[in-house]
């Protein structure tokens, strides 16, 4: 068995905290996926509505507007959500390229006296 020097220490450690950041973001990610979908669903209907002014809530009000303008408005607010799901799994590909280069290292260190496996 080898021997646990400190820099193997930090670098399980940083595995250990990526780990747990990788499912933060994971998670997050889902969330906003869902948020998204969510928003092409209310264009789709929007979309295939026949009523020429339709109510739209922001925050806790209703506001009534046409209905050009609230397919603007959900298109802005589509695409912001789509900018920050893009950066939110951008975030993940990089804890998860940082994870795969310390698993690396590390069981080419311990071998299987190691366990970075998932349960």
């Amino acid at each position: 068995m080898a021997d646990v020097l400190w820099e193997d220490q930090q670098r399980i450690n940083r595995f250990s905290y990526l780990n747990m950041r990788s499912k933060e973001i994971d998670l997050d990610c889902k969330t906003k996926e869902e948020k998204f979908n969510a928003l092409q669903d209310a264009l789709d209907e929007l979309e295939l509505s026949m009523e020429g002014s339709v109510r739209v809530m922001i925050g806790e009000c209703l506001i009534q507007c046409t209905e050009e303008e609230a397919i603007e408005r959900l298109e802005k607010v589509k695409d912001q959500k789509r900018h920050d799901l893009e950066s939110t799994r951008a975030q993940l590909e990089e804890v998860q390229k940082e994870m795969l280069a310390l698993k690396s290292y590390l069981y080419a260190r311990f071998g299987t006296n190691i366990n970075l496996e998932e349960d």
